[in-house]
């Protein structure tokens, strides 16, 4: 059937066939285009009619999708799209899980330097074997045997009167017929004894004799200082509220002893006396007396209260890697806090030492051998932060960890199809350690926290060790998997 239409030069146009009905869901095809006229706009969509031209019957309205297509997602107002991300969330669910998050995780960094310093005072302070075992090596320091030796000889000498024996002996002789000249002769004589008696002492003190002597007499003063950092004294050590003083006059009896089987007998005139030596002078120390009783306290639960706490912190916010990046970088924050303030400590000690130490170096390494543990165990803490981090940064979604990730993957990935040729027992263990794989690291990852935590002196280089070998493990379960040729691509 045709009929006339204007247009075209007034030449007839064909009516369009009427279409027939399509199934339910599937699209129609699209009528035919009409003949486009030179001034056809550019800007017109595909299939769409030329301007002023009359709409075919049935045909969609312009703009609208074809028939049967999915329309396109309806735009939200822009204050609706930027309250509702992460998945339609609204933007002050997300903001309230990180702010909450991130103050368990504060706290539990807090937690943690508080714990490695309660560890410390119950380990290697108030602990005697562990405490005998710190300051066993001060005998060994070149300072601190010059500090005893000179002490202990100026308790000699005044103790025994050589200044006196030696007048009275110069006096008898110029009595005698002596030139008076003699007495002159007893400055040196006294110096020279002294001299003697001060490099006696010093072999004895080097001697592995007094090692053993050594480890007893701290052994039996671990307790004294126990009583002092819990308020009470005792007979080898004293405290007066702001001073620390130890007794050194049971090292007499040994030295005493020496002396007279070495033929110096006018030693064995030397009476027990008592040598005080102060090695601590502090405002604060009341306060330190309860700081230990405290920490003494709580130094058990407290690591697995901290770590409790960073758990929770991770599990709150909105993303997991990113909270534990927050969390261990708070840790490690409070961490270098500590060691800064052991660094000012030490400042402070040495400058507040009383006009009666003779002798600062062997002050400063006392210092440094009693704390030595604390700081080894806080710069343990600072080197496994940063092994967390890396792995933290290694599991994003940056470029160059994908890109590391999957040079890995590749690495591992030709490993375990090598053991896979092997035979068909590679490709059933293969799929075995596939089906536990992330367990079995998961399980790694945690026991290698709680190895650090129950270690009694982390170090760092038991953290790098701990680490090599949580990675091995971890490369050896990814190569078992790959065996099967059922895991491709990045580790896990």
């Amino acid at each position: 059937m045709r009929e006339e239409q204007p247009g075209n030069g007034g030449e007839p146009t064909a009516a369009p066939e009427p279409r027939e009905p399509t199934e339910r869901g599937s699209a129609a095809p699209p009528p035919p285009e009409p003949i486009a006229s030179a001034e056809r706009s550019t800007d017109a969509p595909t299939g769409a009619p030329p301007p002023g031209a009359t709409p075919l019957p049935g045909a969609p309205p312009p703009g609208a999708p074809p028939p049967g297509a999915t329309p396109p997602p309806r735009a939200d107002p822009p204050e609706v799209a930027e309250s509702a991300p992460n998945g339609g969330r609204p933007a002050w669910a997300s903001i309230s899980r990180w702010t909450a998050g991130i103050v368990v995780l504060f706290l539990a960094a807090v937690l943690g330097g508080v714990a490695v310093i309660a560890g410390y005072v119950r380990d290697h302070v108030l602990d005697t074997e562990t405490y005998v075992q710190t300051v066993t090596p001060l005998i060994t320091e070149p300072s601190v045997q010059d500090a005893l030796a000179e002490r202990l000889s100026t308790v000699i000498v005044t103790q025994t009167d050589l200044k006196g024996l030696a007048g009275d002996l110069a006096s008898g002789l110029v009595k005698q017929g002596a030139p008076p000249r003699v007495q002159d002769l007893v400055p040196p004589l006294i110096s020279g004894i002294t001299t003697f008696l001060d490099t006696t002492i010093r072999k004895l003190l080097a001697s592995p004799q007094f090692q053993t002597i050594w480890e007893n007499i701290n052994r039996t003063a671990h307790a004294a200082v126990v009583s002092v950092l819990t308020g009470q004294n005792s007979n080898l050590v004293k405290s007066n509220g702001r001073t620390i003083t130890i007794d050194l006059g049971q090292l007499l009896v040994p030295i005493k002893q020496q002396l007279v089987s070495n033929g110096l007998t006018f030693a064995s005139r030397i009476p027990t006396v008592s040598i005080p030596y102060t090695i601590v002078t502090s405002d604060k120390l009341p306060k330190v007396r309860t700081y230990v009783r405290i920490l003494n306290a709580v130094a058990t639960w407290l690591p697995w209260v901290a770590l409790a706490m960073f758990v929770g912190g991770v599990l709150t916010v909105p993303n997991r890697r990113r909270g534990i990046i927050t969390g261990v970088l708070m840790l490690g924050v409070v961490d270098i806090l500590l060691l800064a303030g052991l660094a000012v400590g030490r400042s402070i000690y040495l400058d507040q030492l009383p006009a009666t130490v003779q002798s600062p170096q062997a002050a400063e390494d006392i210092y440094d051998t009693v704390l030595r543990f604390l700081n080894e165990a806080l710069q343990s803490i600072l080197l496994a932060v940063i092994v967390i981090l890396a792995a933290a940064l290694l599991a994003g979604p940056s470029r160059p960890a994908r890109w590391i990730r999957h040079q890995i993957g590749r690495a591992l990935s030709a490993a375990g199809e090598a053991l896979g040729r092997t035979g068909a027992w590679a490709g059933n263990v293969g799929r075995a350690v596939t089906t536990i794989r992330r367990p079995l690291e998961l399980i790694l990852g945690v026991l290698g926290v709680i190895i650090f935590i129950l270690a009694n002196r982390p170090s760092p280089g038991a953290v790098l060790w701990l680490t090599f070998g949580i990675v091995l493990a971890i490369i050896a379960i990814e190569i078992l998997a790959r065996m099967a040729g059922s895991v491709r691509g990045q580790p896990a």
